[in-house]
C-alpha cells in the first residue's frame, strides 16, 4: 500500500495512521451536506468539525467543497494520526482554514458551535479486536461508543446544524435510537450499494436537533456497475476529487 494517496487538489499521506484512505471517507466527505442527498440543500457551513479525522481525508474534501467555511477542525485521540493530519493540512491549498487537535470528543469544549459535524466512526462493536492497539482504537468502539458520540455531537452542534455519520447498514437502527435519546433526529439517509446486485453495505445518515415535521428523506447511491466500472452517479459525486474514474 502506498504511503500517500493523491487527489486532484491535495495529497493524503497515510504512513503514520492505522486506518488508510478508503471509500467510506470519500463517501461521507462528498455526501455530507450535499444538496442532492440532504434535507437542507441550502446549507453553507462556516464551522466544521471532523471527529476521528485520521488521515484528514474527510476534512480535506470538505475544505475543497465549502470554500466559505471559516474553520475546519479535525480531532483524533491518536497523536500520530493528529500529527499526520496537521501535516496534510499544512500541505493543502486550504491550510489557513484547517487545523488538527489531539483530543477526545467527549472532553472537547468549543466556544463556537459547529454548523456541520462529520464522523466516520469505529464500526466493530463485537468483532475480534486487532492486536495492534492503534488499529484497534481506530476500528473498534473501544474508545468511543455510539451513545457518547451522539451526545457529544448534540452538545457541539449549532441549533440549525447537521451531524453526518457513515455506518454499516446493520448498525443504523441502533445508532438512530441512541441519537434520538441524545436529542438528534435523522432527517436524511443515503443507502450505499456496492453494485446493483448487492445489498446496501453503508448508510450515510444526517441528523439535526430539529424534530422533522415530515419523514426522513431517503436516497440511494450505487458505486459500481461492475468491477471497477463506476456508475454515473458515483462519478458525478467524486469527479472533483478522484484523479481518474472509468
Amino acid at each position: 500500500m502506498n504511503n500517500y494517496f493523491s487527489f486532484k487538489q491535495f495529497t493524503v499521506w497515510q504512513d503514520k495512521t492505522a486506518m488508510k484512505v478508503g471509500t467510506d471517507g470519500v463517501l461521507i466527505g462528498t455526501l455530507a451536506a450535499n444538496p442532492h442527498y440532504s434535507s437542507s440543500p441550502s446549507i453553507s457551513p462556516k464551522n466544521i468539525l471532523d471527529i476521528g479525522t485520521g488521515t484528514s481525508l474527510v476534512a480535506l474534501i470538505l475544505a475543497q467543497r465549502f470554500a466559505n467555511a471559516n474553520s475546519i477542525l479535525g480531532i483524533d485521540i491518536d497523536p500520530d494520526a493528529t500529527a499526520q493530519a496537521q501535516e496534510n493540512f499544512n500541505n493543502s491549498p486550504w491550510h489557513n482554514r484547517l487545523s488538527a487537535s489531539c483530543i477526545d470528543v467527549v472532553s472537547f469544549l468549543s466556544n463556537t458551535p459547529f454548523d456541520l459535524i462529520v464522523c466516520n466512526p469505529p464500526y466493530f462493536n463485537n468483532s475480534l479486536k486487532s492486536p495492534d492497539n492503534q488499529r484497534a482504537i481506530a476500528r473498534h468502539t473501544v474508545s468511543l461508543d455510539y451513545l457518547s458520540l451522539a451526545l457529544s455531537a448534540e452538545r457541539l452542534l449549532a441549533t440549525d446544524g447537521l451531524f453526518v455519520v457513515i455506518l454499516p447498514t446493520d448498525s443504523f437502527n441502533s445508532f438512530e435510537s441512541l441519537a434520538l435519546e441524545a436529542g438528534l433526529y435523522c432527517s436524511a439517509m443515503t443507502n450505499v450499494f456496492p453494485t446493483p446486485e448487492k445489498p446496501a453495505k453503508r448508510i450515510v445518515a444526517e441528523f439535526s436537533k430539529a424534530n422533522p415535521n415530515t419523514a426522513k428523506k431517503i436516497y440511494y447511491l450505487t458505486i459500481e456497475e461492475s468491477r471497477h466500472v463506476y456508475t454515473l452517479d458515483f462519478k458525478l459525486l467524486t469527479s472533483d476529487f478522484y484523479l481518474e474514474r472509468k
